[in-house]
């Protein structure tokens, strides 16, 4: 089958990120792979969706020479119809400087589908799963107690009433950016963090969890259940830096293997079925202490270290193999 992979920018790629490896596995599964930057799209007089895209070749050795190897070459202009699958691996939350294309990107998705290409993870979806306040479709009691205002009088009220820390954050955001805990004592400047905060759009304001001091765990999710390979889990647990509550790698915490309780297997049972609805075919849900603070949809990443502590189990490869099957079943629905 032939796969578009669709990036914030093609030429951004690194060896060991999730995407990256999606793209090499799909290859060494024996199908074709291009890699699509969000602008790098255009829409011809015929309707016809053409991407500059840049092929994942096979003569690669390993995910580690890929980003690379993207870089040597000059793009192609192919048609996106010509495709069986769109892989949207996006972020728009890390992408400030092209923010304006990624709405654009999820059109050209839309009307791709439209063609016969099987996008994954649906547009519709995607654009429903765009910030923070997804969350709000899913069981309260799966989710610490949860503000979501731009009201500085009532973000500070809700601060007051917790009975220990709070946390704030921006409604859209990555990487544990412009994330703060604070509570009604804090010595921080209360008022000009909301400011600060506010002024990006809406906060989200969440009881602290006691147990975020021991990381978060992040599960992977594969058409509503529990990514698993030969009995084994795809989840990551991110442990805090010391003196950090944030467990994001990119806020200095480590990736250790994580026990997936029965806690965890109950929260995926209650979130999957909307995540099929919604048609979300990769998520990873972010838990602490069995309850979900957050749900990744665009871009989900982890599954280096998820493989590295299954000892070295395929989980990209289920993936890959996953959107083939979507892609067949989607084909013969269009033809039925």
């Amino acid at each position: 089958m032939r796969f578009f992979v669709l990036v914030n920018d093609a030429l951004g790629l690194k060896p060991l990120q999730s995407t990256t490896l999606l793209a090499h596995t799909a290859v060494e599964h024996g199908h074709e792979c291009f890699v699509v930057g969000v602008t790098e799209l255009s829409l011809d007089p015929q309707g016809q969706i053409l991407a500059n895209a840049r092929q994942v070749l096979g003569h690669i050795e390993g995910a580690m020479a890929l980003p690379a190897a993207l870089m040597r070459q000059a793009p192609s202009r192919l048609a996106l119809e010509c495709g069986d699958v769109l892989l949207i691996r996006t972020n728009p939350a890390r992408d400030q400087v092209r923010r304006w294309a990624h709405e654009a990107a999820l059109g050209f998705a839309h009307l791709a589908k439209s063609q016969g290409v099987c996008v994954l993870n649906d547009p519709d979806g995607l654009s429903r799963a765009s910030s923070k306040l997804y969350a709000a479709r899913f069981a309260a009691e799966l989710q610490p107690e949860t503000l979501i205002s731009r009201d500085h009088a009532q973000i500070r009220q809700f601060i007051e009433d917790q009975p220990g820390p709070c946390v704030l954050k921006p409604l859209q955001g990555t990487h544990g950016n412009d994330v703060f805990k604070v509570h009604a004592q804090s010595p921080v400047n209360i008022k000009a963090l909301l400011g600060m905060l506010t002024r990006q759009g809406w906060v989200m304001a969440q009881g602290y969890l006691p147990e975020a001091v021991e990381g978060d765990i992040r599960l992977l999710l594969l058409d509503g259940q529990l990514l698993e390979v030969e009995g084994h889990v795809a989840a990551v647990q991110r442990v805090p830096a010391k003196g950090e509550f944030r467990s994001n790698i990119h806020a200095g915490g480590t990736a250790q293997q994580a026990v997936v309780t029965p806690a965890l297997r109950r929260a995926v049972r209650l979130v999957g079925p909307q995540l099929q609805r919604d048609g979300i075919f990769l998520a990873g849900l972010d838990m602490i202490g069995g309850r979900m603070v957050e749900i990744n949809t665009f871009s989900p990443g982890g599954f280096g270290d998820a493989s590295a502590f299954s000892g070295g189990v395929s989980f990209c490869g289920r993936v890959i193999e996953t959107a083939a099957r979507r892609a067949l079943l989607f084909a013969q629905q269009r033809e039925e």
